[in-house]
């Protein structure tokens, strides 16, 4: 039997993030789903125009409630959840091949790390630098912890296995409490 993959993608004003993070995808995924929470900047057109895409959409209360209203939503048995802002390089898309491919039964989820970069700057200390995260998972068996924020996928540590190769994080958007570090105050 062929296992056939799901990548979900939740969302909200990544116009910026959104057309790389699908393109990065596009071989591995057997269904691109979209889950949206109510974008304005035109996230959903660009979906729309690349095409090959399903778009859900829901009110956003937080990030666990969404996600566990969206996983059981993908039509596949396994799910990649992937942030906007995040991508999936070659070697771990060969990864993610095989696992799908072979999968073991006694496995439910795969820890992924992430090569976390911001402002265009790879992360290499501060914990950052040996991030992960279960983001494939067989759907029936998976669901977020409820909580507000930092919420982690729920599952027994015997049932989850880890992948070699890392999702690479994109972060670039800077918000009000960020300093331009371009502008640092010179010593008098």
């Amino acid at each position: 039997m062929a296992h056939r993959l799901t990548v979900l993608i939740p969302c909200k004003d990544e116009q910026l993030n959104i057309r790389p993070c699908i393109e990065s995808v596009r071989l591995i995924a057997d269904e691109i789903l979209i889950a949206d929470s109510g974008s304005t900047d035109g996230t959903l057109d660009i979906v729309r125009q690349m095409g090959g895409c399903r778009i859900i959409e829901r009110e956003y209360i937080h990030s666990a409630d969404f996600k566990n209203w969206a996983i059981p939503q993908a039509s596949n048995e396994w799910v990649l959840i992937l942030d906007a802002d995040e991508r999936i390089p070659e070697p771990l898309a060969e990864e993610i091949r095989h696992v799908i491919a072979n999968p073991r039964e006694n496995l439910d989820g795969y820890w992924i790390g992430r090569q976390n970069h911001y402002l265009g700057f790879r992360i290499q200390r501060c914990g950052w630098n040996r991030d992960g995260v279960i983001r494939l998972v067989r759907r029936d068996a998976s669901r977020y912890q409820m909580r507000w924020v930092h919420a982690e996928i729920e599952l027994e540590a015997e049932r989850v296995g880890r992948l070699s190769q890392p999702i690479d994080r994109k972060s670039t958007r800077l918000n009000s409490s960020h300093t331009d570090i371009t502008r640092m105050p010179s010593s008098a």
